[in-house]
């Protein structure tokens, strides 16, 4: 009995700890990348943290590859979906920072 309540507290701590949001499909309506390394993706319709406003990070591991990517799919008129991990940027959810994407090519 111990070990099943045990295990069943581990699940739901480890649940809560990596729990992450993915968006639906919008398209990227305007990129404008700053100093410091933050871009902003302003997007076309709301997505995480219910904004239109999302954020790359190209100093932290992996920005730059997914600088790379929003900027393909821009540019190719691509749908693309985002990820975080359930942390959403205050103002409700401007400028949140995103953990990953995906890029949908037909």
């Amino acid at each position: 009995m111990f070990r099943r309540i045990l295990l069943c507290l581990i699940l739901s701590y480890s649940n809560f700890v990596g729990a992450y949001e993915i968006s639906e499909f919008v398209k990227i309506s305007q990129i404008r990348p700053t100093g410091g390394g933050t871009v902003y993706l302003h997007l076309n319709a709301p997505a995480i943290c219910a904004s239109t406003v999302l954020t790359i990070d190209t100093t932290a591991a992996g920005g730059k590859e997914m600088y790379s990517a929003t900027l393909t799919a821009a540019a190719a008129n691509k749908y693309i979906k985002f990820e975080t991990w359930g942390v959403c940027a205050a103002n409700g959810g401007w400028g949140t920072q995103i953990g990953g994407l995906y890029v949908q090519f037909d």
